[in-house]
């Protein structure tokens, strides 16, 4: 079964720092992980294949609105990813009829779904250390799932 690892946390809390920081984890083991292509979303955001033997990828920061996350992950699915990592919020958002979470839901065949909770640190110092940290499990998660 396809599997989809969504990274869970509320509006600034650091999904897309802590995506970016897996992207970066899976890169360097470019013995083991290809990187197919890559694509910048806005300042901030992106989307990402990579190959591990013959499993494709797909690793996504984009995770705020219904049709973004939908966007992006149709786009990951359709390069052939059978595993897919993003982020999503804790609570959907109400600007759309559906929300982060139901967009994640939706792909028919079904993914198996694994929402990682993000860790929150008050603590400005402890970001970089928290987010590290938060971008291995979701890294031992991605290993289970392969």
């Amino acid at each position: 079964m396809d599997h989809i690892i969504a990274l869970k946390g509320r509006q600034g809390s650091g999904k897309t720092e802590t995506i970016d920081i897996l992207a970066h984890v899976i890169f360097a083991q470019n013995h083991q992980f290809q990187l197919q292509n890559e694509t910048a979303i806005g300042s901030k955001d992106f989307r990402a294949v990579y190959k591990f033997e013959n499993v494709m990828i797909g690793v996504t920061s984009v995770g705020d609105t219904y049709d973004l996350v939908k966007e992006n992950l149709q786009k990951l699915v359709s390069a052939g990813c059978t595993i897919c990592i993003c982020a999503c919020h804790t609570r959907d958002n109400g600007e759309y009829p559906h929300g982060t979470n139901t967009a994640i839901s939706e792909f028919d065949p079904p993914f198996q779904i694994q929402f990682i909770p993000k860790t929150l640190q008050e603590r400005e110092e402890q970001y970089l250390a928290t987010n590290q940290s938060d971008a291995m499990i979701l890294y031992r998660s991605l290993n289970t799932v392969i």
